[in-house]
């Protein structure tokens, strides 16, 4: 506990490089005892202390993904944009140790995940303003770049999963449903947003794509939802229309040789967001809207085969 509350009070006042590898170190530890921490917790006499390491390695772990890069600079290697130097992953991992600790405080068991959510009163609420401040420095990175500040999409995702796994415990907490329901909003609107669907840009389909990975993050029940509508005018209409058109998008453009390599891959992409959006959308079956979108596509696939 000692070494957490340093590391808190460390945050605002120590360099980045020198830091970083004591975060690491703890947000470490913190994740590799919390098969311990969930029996100690249902120990009496063990409980107050327990729970006082459950809250300060849930701050610690916090303000490392705030505060700490997951990759400080540019990889030095040739063959990988990536280098362990300089970063905030476990040893041969791809995400940051700091979102990992939170996952395994918050999933490693039902006692622990009542006691995260016991920590703090606003505890769902935090994490939700987390995820949005990650969010606004992936916009200052600016696409394609993955180091700096801030943690990789990927993370912040797995975030997202913690905070609907605390939600869904808790059976909803004040504040935090709203804000959910807001990032879920934002996300469908910048996919409905979109024009031209018949001249879709790499930077086009790379917004479509990564706001396809956020939805599809959310819980099963919330990205079920967005398949049920009963207004085709509404912004879920538009955006499963662009979601639907864009799947399609690249077999309508075989054949043509302006069709740039970049957009190529973007469109590659978001057929993989796709397929893990359709696939978490099961609640437990898959949304009608869903089923006659897969079909679709599977047609002009076929289609564009017979072609070939």
């Amino acid at each position: 506990r000692a070494a957490g509350r340093c590391i808190i009070r460390s945050f605002p006042v120590v360099a980045v490089n020198d830091i970083l590898p004591l975060s690491r170190l703890y947000d470490l530890a913190v994740a590799s005892l919390t098969p311990m921490l969930s029996t100690l917790i249902e120990i009496p006499s063990h409980e107050p202390d327990a729970m006082a390491l459950v809250r300060i390695g849930i701050e610690a772990a916090a303000m490392s993904l705030l505060r700490l890069p997951e990759l400080t600079g540019p990889s030095s290697l040739r063959s990988t944009r990536f280098d362990i130097r300089g970063a905030m992953r476990s040893p041969g991992g791809e995400d940051h140790v700091g979102v990992l600790t939170l996952m395994r405080l918050a999933k490693e068991s039902k006692t622990l995940s009542l006691a995260f959510l016991r920590s703090k009163d606003t505890i769902v609420a935090d994490l939700c303003m987390l995820y949005q401040d990650l969010k606004k420095m992936e916009y200052q990175r600016g696409p394609g770049v993955l180091h700096g500040v801030g943690v990789l999409p990927k993370s912040r995702r797995i975030l997202m999963g913690v905070i609907c796994h605390l939600e869904a415990m808790s059976g909803g907490t004040p504040g935090a449903s709203e804000i959910l329901r807001s990032i879920l909003d934002d996300a469908t609107a910048s996919i409905a947003s979109t024009n031209d669907l018949e001249h879709l840009s790499a930077e086009t389909l790379y917004r479509i794509c990564e706001c396809s990975f956020d939805v599809a993050a959310f819980s099963p029940e919330i990205t079920h939802s967005l398949f049920v509508f009963s207004d085709t005018s509404s912004s879920k209409a538009t955006c499963l229309n662009v979601i639907h058109k864009a799947g399609n998008f690249g077999f309508t453009m075989f054949g043509d040789d302006r069709f740039p390599y970049e957009t190529i891959i973007q469109w590659n992409r978001l057929r993989a967001a796709l397929f893990i959006l359709l696939r978490n959308s099961g609640n437990p079956d898959l949304p009608a809207a869903a089923m006659e979108m897969m079909i679709s596509w599977i047609r002009i696939e076929c289609d564009t085969v017979n072609a070939q």
